[in-house]
Formats: structure tokens, sequence, C-alpha cells
């Protein structure tokens, strides 16, 4: 059987170092993503957290000044 050799161009294109396949950079793309929308979600509950903390103090301190009676 005699192996011929293929033309130049149906051979499978050279690929760089620095080139990903597409779903590779899907999967990245994705992950980015999704830590984007975790860490924004994650400072939206710090500050609701601390709003609610902040009141929770803010009553405290509003109930002790009411009990003092200034002369």
């Amino acid at each position: 059987m005699h192996h011929t050799a293929r033309p130049i161009d149906e051979r499978r294109p050279v690929k760089t170092s620095w080139e990903y396949p597409a779903n590779v950079e899907l999967a990245f793309g994705i992950v980015l993503v999704v830590l984007g929308v975790a860490s924004t979600v994650f400072v939206g509950w710090l500050f609701v957290w601390a709003a609610i903390k902040d009141g929770r103090d803010n009553d405290a301190l509003q109930r002790r000044i009411i009990r003092r009676r200034f002369p």
C-alpha cells in the first residue's frame, strides 16, 4: 500500500502556544462571570448585614438614652 502525503491545504493548521480551544475560552468566561456575580452578591450581602447590625446597635443606644432621666 502506497501512502501519499496530504496536500498542504488539507493538513491541520498549526496552533501557536497562546491559542486555546473555544471550549476552554468559554469555560474561562463562565468562571469569570460566576466569580464576578458571586463577589457582587457577597459585597451586597455585607452591606445589608452591616445595615441591620447598625440598626440594632442604634436601637439599643436609643433605648439606653430614653431610659436616662435628664435633670
